[in-house]
């Protein structure tokens, strides 16, 4: 008897992956009777748990029933003989811990798909229940199908989803540590700071600009993507209106900065002009002091007095060539005014032209009969 409940012990320890599962549900313990030997063995009701959880508890008392059985016959064989009733014990012993290794295993893979309690005092669905009820459902239509809710039914579900999303915005304050008003307020200003921000991004024309937090995200989406434009070249008219509007856009922001300024467009004109003006003296002083402190070096100013020498021999040399040429051409006018100098040049000009006649009558008529001898030849 003390060996049977040892090993009942021993099995209850392996299987304590479903001992707890075990202990929720209803126990049955069946006694048996042989010759005067007291034998218990666990069985559960297979119509509570579910089926993988009756497979793993219906194993167990398998195991610990044919243990219990092996160890009633084998008392039976050696009554007479102690030394083999010990070999016997140890063998079911051993046999028994390998039964209990290989259950333990298969309990510890099925820990995960067991039932679990609810809070609401009852159980969970293991993935076989579920595929049960899946396949059990499979072609059969709800029984509420195409039955639209009464408005009693309407109004529950909704005092239903509002009490739990008050329970859940309660269960927030309090992990904060905040009440109700403090949330309010602090959600107000986490608000007006969102809004202000957003009018910051505003364009004029309605849009808003990206924020920094946006760009990287479209340049993180665009990345290796090729642009739809590439290789598309503009049309005149798309380039034209291109212009437009960028013109368009420089005008308004010209416009926003006379209105910032309080200036007309003529006031500014007039006032740009008359800076650019004192912007130009400043300039001209700048460069003066600048070139003052420069012809201080001896070998600057060396540098520059012998390109000055230079340019000058050159603008002299063209004034005496322009006087040169002026009195070439007035002595030229003086001598054509002699009638007897004119007369000569005159005619050696009529002579020159008459004998360029000559010669050119002379070559025509040699290329002429050159031309016939050879085709009479």
């Amino acid at each position: 008897m003390a060996f049977i409940l040892a090993n009942f012990h021993y099995s209850s320890n392996i299987k304590y992956g479903n001992a707890f599962l075990v202990q929720e549900r209803h126990i049955i313990l069946h006694q048996y009777q042989d010759q005067g030997t007291m034998i218990w063995s666990l069985d559960s009701m297979s119509d509570i748990q579910s089926t993988q959880t009756t497979e793993v508890t219906s194993t167990k008392s398998e195991s610990i029933s044919t243990t219990s059985m092996k160890a009633v016959i084998s008392n039976n064989k050696t009554e007479n003989d102690p030394s083999q009733s010990a070999k016997n014990d140890m063998a079911i012993d051993e046999e028994a811990g390998l039964v209990g290794k290989t259950r333990k295993k298969k309990v510890e893979n099925d820990d995960d798909d067991v039932p679990q309690p609810t809070a609401n005092g009852g159980y969970s669905h293991t993935k076989n229940t579920r595929a049960k009820i899946s396949a059990g459902n499979k072609g059969k239509t709800p029984w509420n199908k195409g039955k639209p809710r009464s408005p009693d039914v309407k109004a529950r579900i909704a005092a239903g989803v509002r009490a739990k999303h008050r329970q859940r915005f309660l269960k927030k304050l309090n992990d904060m540590g905040m009440t109700e008003e403090e949330y309010e307020v602090k959600k107000e200003e986490e608000r007006r700071i969102k809004e202000a921000e957003q009018q910051a991004r505003r364009k004029t024309n309605g849009s808003y600009r990206p924020t920094e937090e946006t760009k990287k995200k479209i340049s993180a989406g665009n990345k290796g993507k090729t642009p739809w434009t590439k290789g598309k070249p503009r049309s005149p008219d798309v380039k034209a209106r291109i212009a437009a509007g960028v013109r368009a856009n420089y005008r308004k922001v010209f416009l926003k900065k006379l209105e910032d300024m309080g200036l007309t467009e003529e006031e500014y004109n007039a006032q740009n002009k008359e800076e650019k003006q004192i912007m130009m003296v400043d300039k001209r002083k700048k460069i003066s002091e600048t070139m003052k402190r420069k012809w201080q070096d001896p070998i600057f100013r060396e540098k520059r007095l012998s390109s000055i020498r230079k340019s000058a021999k050159s603008q002299e040399k063209q004034i005496i060539e322009a006087d040169h040429r002026k009195n070439i051409s007035e002595a030229m006018k003086r001598k054509w005014q002699d009638p007897s100098y004119r007369e000569k040049n005159l005619s050696s000009m009529r002579k020159a032209a008459e004998s360029r006649k000559v010669e050119e009558s002379s070559k025509k008529s040699r290329i002429s009969t050159t031309g016939a001898t050879t085709k009479i030849t």
